[in-house]
């Protein structure tokens, strides 16, 4: 059966590789949650991750037309 599943891990890659896959977060977060504490740093991070999935959901939601 032929899914959409190749094509949305290319579209979730585009968002993810620049600040994940180099790294970039990783290295400062610890530098960030010592500076600011936890809380801020997850309210940033959960902020953040909503706006991508709400992103995500409008440019691939409901509203796109399937491929059969």
């Amino acid at each position: 059966m032929p899914t959409s599943g190749f094509e949305a891990f290319g579209y979730k890659q585009l968002l993810f590789e620049p600040v994940f896959g180099g790294g970039q977060f990783s290295a400062v977060s610890l530098l960030l949650i010592a500076q600011l504490g936890p809380v801020p740093v997850l309210i940033r991070t959960a902020v953040i991750t909503v706006g991508r999935i709400t992103f995500v959901i409008r440019q691939l939601g409901p509203n796109r037309t399937q491929k059969a």
